[in-house]
């Protein structure tokens, strides 16, 4: 189901790939906790470097998010909303892979309260891919 990968970056908190056909970049974000907010902000520079770094197009972004622990605090939020809205704008479709139907609803809320759009989000990875290899 999923195509193949080349390893971009792995640390701690992010393993980045990347897929050919179709040509999209994985993120997949571990269960580890961030001990501070600059260890957060560091470790989404260097995620957000390692697709930067990709030549164009770039293709589509997966994010999978389901190991993630929730977090909600407006300092993360923050760090979140900087980074990320750079990183959405790198690459073009964006799909989020969330674990349950509540954390579809907290990215929701924060695009809202943004006044962003969401992008695609899915519980099952097999849609998420489905619908990737759509798009492209």
């Amino acid at each position: 189901m999923t195509p193949p990968l080349r390893l971009l970056l792995r640390t701690a908190w992010f393993q980045v790939e990347r897929a050919e056909t179709p040509r999209v970049v994985l993120v997949r974000r571990s269960a580890e906790r961030f001990d501070t907010l600059a260890a957060c902000e560091h470790a989404h520079l260097a995620l957000l470097d390692a697709v930067l770094r990709l030549p164009e197009p770039r293709g589509a972004l997966l994010m999978d998010i389901r190991e993630a622990v929730g977090r909600n605090d407006p300092e993360f939020e923050r760090i979140i909303e900087r980074v990320g809205a750079r990183l959405f704008a790198a690459c073009s479709p964006v799909v989020m892979l969330v674990r349950t139907e509540i954390g579809r609803l907290h990215i929701q809320r924060f695009h809202r309260q943004r006044g962003t759009s969401p992008p695609e989000i899915f519980v099952s990875e097999w849609e998420a891919w489905a619908h990737l290899r759509g798009v492209r």
